[in-house]
């Protein structure tokens, strides 16, 4: 019999005791002492307890493995994925519950046995009890008619020998003691009646233990016996014609159980294969098979690792329409991933938005901000239905969007060559000059003031950058600044924006480029700097 338990006698002092039986969970580890459990222990190591305090000499010690059999190891769903690392626990799980229900019939068995000779035991001595207080109950009848018998006697010896009265006292004596020995008898006699009546009571109460450790071993061995061998069959046409209850078959190669009768149970959509393995069972209840499982004959053929592997065919993704629950998405993130709106087309989700769609002609539609690394091109063109509502007007515009080849597909406008314009762009932008100036660049340290045609890379936060005294029409300067949000671009007599104030850059990493603007011929005057 497979080995679930190790036993030692406590000596005192010993606290490390190992144990030799295999186990799936350290939680699976139980101990008792003289048949209490305890937890007051600790692993020292795979196989060995370690008491907190070494139990006392002559206390019994037991180590053994009681197995999780209310849950499965490892969950198994129609169409998923199974490794025969799961499948393994599983079985070894069963097997475990199994070996620990044997010992534990075993073990009740021994109850039972030992229960009936307690109950024997207990049951003869009721029964000499009973005998001994019998014979006190005849002892006390015997006592009770000696003292009558002396009593008779005294007053007979009173009555004949009236002067004889220190003779006859003395007989009055020996009879009132005699009565006292009775009572005393009689008394004796009521206590062993007590004592047997507990004795049967006790008796009474062993055989019901002994009954209900006798039920509890018989339900320990009809679950042992209750366990399905499963008995391996070539394919559907090997199915037994005649089967008893509870026979169990494992089919090699399932073509086709999908269409055999009787079977109840099939999961919905499942076709038999030769690579996959499938059980059932046979119950009288209703003269039936019974769908049971199945599984991959080569799981590590049928189904793609978790790392690593390759696969043929197509990986089919849920079709869901809804950006809240893209067909694939991330662990932790079910919102964003990529989605399929319709027939033909594909969306790139993030947070459940659709941020970027392809329809099935190729089109592709943005939702948010389009933007470029600075010195980026755009190759192509992009287009919008009215312009006048997409871009801002020239105050205001923090960039430009610029095109390789603008001016052969949009209206040119004096000096606008490279800048996106509009049929009607006369009345949406402002000329301002040539606005394509080569930068001369460099980096500072140190609180500067730039010069026209430089683009400064501001290198330590705090800096103040002082614009030109005596800035000339169409003069232009770029700023470029690090992981800081403080740099001061002092406007030096000029306003930037129209705006007479200093102007602070507060987002890490931008880049500024001003252009000085003497231009009446925006709706409002602006003098000054203007931000492109």
């Amino acid at each position: 019999m497979a080995v679930t338990q190790n036993t030692y006698t406590g000596d005192g002092s010993t606290v490390l005791y190992s144990f030799t039986f295999p186990y799936l969970e350290t939680t699976d580890i139980k101990v008792s002492l003289n048949g209490v459990a305890t937890t007051a222990y600790t692993l020292a190591n795979a196989t060995t307890v370690q008491f907190n305090s070494a139990p006392a000499n002559g206390v019994a010690i037991r180590i053994y493995r009681e197995t999780d059999d209310a849950t499965l190891t490892s969950q198994f769903y129609p169409g998923s994925a199974i490794r025969s690392q799961d499948l393994n626990n599983n079985f070894t799980q069963s097997l475990y519950v199994a070996q620990e229900t044997r010992r534990d019939s075993f073990a009740a068995s021994a109850n039972v046995t030992q229960g009936v000779q307690d109950a024997a035991l207990a049951l003869s001595n009721s029964q000499t009890a009973i005998t001994t207080a019998n014979a006190a109950s005849a002892t006390a009848a015997s006592a009770v008619s000696t003292a009558n018998a002396a009593t008779t006697t005294a007053n007979a010896a009173t009555t004949t020998a009236n002067n004889a009265s220190s003779t006859a006292s003395g007989a009055v004596t020996t009879a009132n003691n005699a009565v006292t020995t009775a009572n005393n008898a009689v008394t004796t006699a009521n206590s062993a009646v007590t004592t047997a009546n507990t004795a049967n009571t006790n008796a009474i109460n062993a055989v019901n233990t002994a009954n209900t450790a006798n039920t509890t071993s018989n339900q320990a061995l009809s679950l042992v016996s209750s366990i399905v061998d499963y008995t391996l069959i070539a394919n559907v046409a090997a199915i037994p014609g005649s089967p008893a209850n509870n026979d169990g078959v494992e089919l090699l190669d399932s073509t086709g159980i999908q269409s055999f009768t009787p079977l109840t149970g099939v999961p919905g959509g499942f076709t038999g294969s030769s690579a996959l393995r499938v059980k059932i069972k046979y119950t009288t209840t209703g003269n039936t098979w019974q769908w049971i499982s199945y599984t991959a004959s080569d799981p590590e053929t049928r189904y793609l690792k978790v790392i690593g592997g390759s696969m043929t065919g197509q990986l089919l993704a849920e079709p869901s329409a809804a950006a809240a629950t893209p067909g694939l998405a991330f662990s932790g993130d079910s919102n964003t991933g990529i989605g399929r709106p319709g027939a033909d087309q594909l969306s790139l989700i993030t947070g459940g938005t659709a941020r970027l769609t392809f329809d099935a002609a190729g089109n592709a539609n943005f939702t948010g901000l389009v933007t470029t690394p600075a010195g980026s091109t755009i190759t192509g063109y992009l287009t919008t239905a009215t312009a006048a509502s997409t871009y801002q007007p020239i105050s205001g515009m923090s960039s430009y969007l610029t095109t390789a080849a603008a001016a052969s597909t949009y209206q040119a406008q004096s000096a606008m060559s490279n800048y996106l314009t509009t049929a009607n762009a006369a009345s949406t932008y402002q000329p301002i000059g040539s606005y394509a100036p080569a930068f001369s660049p460099t980096s500072v340290s140190s609180n500067t003031t730039i010069t026209a045609n430089t683009w400064v890379t501001v290198l330590t936060s705090g800096l103040t950058i002082t614009l030109p005294a005596s800035p000339t029409y169409g003069m232009q300067v770029r700023i470029s600044v690090g992981n800081f949000t403080d740099t001061v671009i002092a406007r030096n007599g000029n306003r930037i924006m129209n705006d007479p104030s200093d102007l602070t850059i507060d987002v890490a990493h931008a880049t500024v480029t001003l252009v000085y603007d003497t231009s009446t011929l925006v709706p409002a005057p602006v003098f000054g700097w203007r931000i492109v």
